[in-house]
């Protein structure tokens, strides 16, 4: 989870933003949507087909420059910055004779806010999990997202139904929940903006990486189900190996603190995805849901209930060049705006 940033001294004028980010994308030229990202992905090496115990690696490199136009007293300006963010994923595998799979997954992410008013670093380590893999599903333990997005490398996933083909599922972008186009904002802003985007995309919780057990079930005539369980989501970004941060948050101050939607017990989410694949047309469907109990440090304003949410939606690519969907979602929390705090 992020650290918390310390708080500045209030302005003495109102301040206003607009971000502006820069992303290039090879082969599709979306050069009119705001943001530049370049991406080395998955480069994978494995053993030889004979052996029984393989290695797969990939990894990406996103460079995202961009900025933030404001306005104080009367004067306007900007700060300009830049986000590197970096991740490899390591993937040894083991073969028995059954055709059972044993694997293990780690992922290792670094990245940065680098720019004239604000500056931050993180190295940490999101997911790791060990799993089991034979003719009756996949079992999965470990610290990893309800559903992951994919078992090796980085790829779209199914479950995020409105998920727009801008690139793999690889750090901040321009999906719904990318998380990219408020980067460059002080960071308590976009954690208020962060905490309503997955609304239409999934259902909530989708992210949380804390301790869990998964199932996915074999794909019959292309329907599969998944079911995850987490006693307590107790580290929803992952482990946090160092943190540095020396932000310039006063719009931050002036709203006060986000609501703290991190910490519930016995979070359970289950998924039914159908899936089918041609020469000319791509279709997924499906619906997922998430309940949650309150936890110790639950914000009180949400009445210490639980929480449902659900999500359904519909993707279909034609051709392998035009990808629709759609998408929608039920939170609990709805009523109660959880990304500001009470009046």
């Amino acid at each position: 989870m992020k650290s918390a940033p310390e708080k500045q001294s209030a302005p003495t004028a109102s301040r206003s933003g607009v971000v502006w980010v820069v992303r290039a994308f090879a082969a599709r030229a979306l050069v009119a949507i705001i943001g530049l990202t370049l991406s080395v992905l998955s480069v994978t090496s494995t053993a030889d087909a004979a052996d029984a115990f393989g290695l797969k690696v990939s990894g990406y490199f996103n460079l995202t420059p961009g900025g933030v136009l404001h306005g104080a007293d009367g004067q306007t300006g900007s700060s300009v910055g830049i986000v590197p963010e970096g991740e490899i994923e390591l993937t040894p595998q083991y073969h028995l004779e059954d055709g059972t799979i044993l694997a293990a997954r780690v992922a290792i992410n670094t990245n940065a806010d680098v720019g004239q008013s604000f500056q931050s670093a993180n190295f940490s380590i999101p997911e790791v999990s060990g799993f089991v893999i034979g003719e009756w599903g996949r079992f999965e333990v470990g610290e990893r997202a309800a559903f992951p997005q994919s078992l090796v490398g980085f790829t779209p996933s199914e479950i995020a139904f409105a998920a727009a083909e801008f690139g793999p599922e690889s750090g901040a972008r321009l999906d719904p929940d990318g998380r990219l186009p408020p980067t460059f904002l002080q960071s308590r802003v976009t954690d208020r903006i962060n905490a309503l985007t997955y609304l239409g995309y999934s259902e909530r919780f989708y992210d949380v990486r804390s301790p869990k057990l998964i199932y996915i079930s074999p794909r019959i005539h292309g329907f599969y189900a998944a079911v995850s369980y987490c006693p307590r989501t107790v580290r929803p970004e992952g482990f946090q190996i160092s943190h540095t941060a020396t932000p310039s948050d006063t719009a931050g101050d002036l709203l006060g603190e986000p609501a703290n939607l991190s910490d519930f017990n016995n979070l359970v989410q289950t998924a039914l995805v159908y899936d089918r694949r041609t020469q000319d047309v791509d279709l997924t469907a499906g619906t997922t849901f998430s309940h949650a109990s309150p936890g110790d440090d639950t914000p009180v304003y949400l009445g210490h209930k639980d929480e449902n949410s659900i999500n359904a939606g519909i993707t279909t690519t034609f051709q392998d060049t035009w990808v629709l969907g759609a998408s929608a979602n039920y939170d609990g929390f709805s009523g109660t705006r959880p990304g500001m705090p009470p009046a």
